[in-house]
């Protein structure tokens, strides 16, 4: 089984877990998807960036109808390292990586392109999260204040 199978496999067995609670109408809490890909040092990395910002960041709003986080870390322990977070109503609605990359749309193809080149990453994280009931939904902080505290 080779990396990228492993890592559709691993994905497809959390969308199993969609039976357990099914929908955020039943407690209100959404569930979050923090993803951490630890990026390579051998190989540029625009190539993600790029992928991220036209295509995934663009398919994931449209899927999941909130906020789409994409963070650069640049210093410390995971550096390089990138880390989304994403924020889906159900269980139901959180795909495997092998459905996302079904279909005949601009995104698979922008998929398939990018699978296609040498991965820039050596592996990712994938966590799934439940939202606590004080704070069910992640809040975007107001334009110009994005990255200070």
């Amino acid at each position: 089984m080779n990396r990228r199978d492993f890592s559709k496999a691993g994905l497809a067995v959390v969308g199993l877990a969609a039976g357990v609670e099914s929908t955020m109408a039943a407690t209100g809490q959404a569930y979050y998807e923090l993803r951490t890909y630890e990026l390579r040092l051998d190989i540029d990395i625009s190539g993600i960036n790029r992928f991220m910002e036209e295509h995934f960041v663009p398919e994931m709003k449209r899927r999941t109808g909130g906020p789409v986080g994409v963070f650069n870390v640049a210093q410390g322990r995971l550096s390089p390292s990138l880390i989304v977070l994403l924020q889906w109503e159900s269980l139901e609605k959180f795909p495997a990586n092998t459905e996302l990359a079904k279909g005949k749309g601009s995104f698979s193809q922008a998929w398939k392109e990018f699978e296609s080149r040498p991965m820039p990453y050596v592996l990712y994280h994938s966590t799934l999260l439940k939202a606590f009931a004080a704070h069910p939904r992640i809040e975007v902080p107001p334009p110009g204040n994005q990255g200070h505290l």
